[in-house]
């Protein structure tokens, strides 16, 4: 989560979708629609893609984050599904503001991605 953070600051798209786990998310999302994923690993590449190109988008047409001058930690991890977790992240900005997030992580070959957010539960 700090790497996406810190690809916001600093308006880098290739390293903000290098800290994102689309691959994983796509996993998610299929198993919560009840696709099995197991026999069809095309379906999940699919999917990755289609949210990666989303992010994207999102990004060019709305802009990063602002996460500047903010202090962020992650507070709560908590085992969600396989190898996915809840991550609580609290962030704090420079007027005293405080914030929290539930973010879906993911531990994978690569180290940890972020995936999307959770529900606030």
């Amino acid at each position: 989560m700090e790497a996406l953070i810190e690809a916001y600051r600093s308006k880098d798209i290739e390293a903000a979708v290098e800290a994102k786990g689309f691959r994983e998310e796509a996993k998610q999302m299929l198993r919560d629609l009840d696709v099995s994923i197991e026999h069809d690993p095309e379906q999940v590449a699919l999917t990755a893609e289609v949210l990666e190109l989303s992010y994207r988008r999102k990004i060019e047409e709305y802009g990063f984050p602002d996460f500047s001058g903010a202090v962020c930690e992650v507070g709560l991890l908590r085992h969600y599904q396989n190898n996915i977790y809840i991550a609580t992240e609290d962030c704090e900005s420079e007027s005293g503001y405080a914030s929290y997030f539930n973010i879906y992580v993911a531990e994978t070959k690569y180290g940890w991605r972020v995936l999307n957010s959770a529900p606030r539960k």
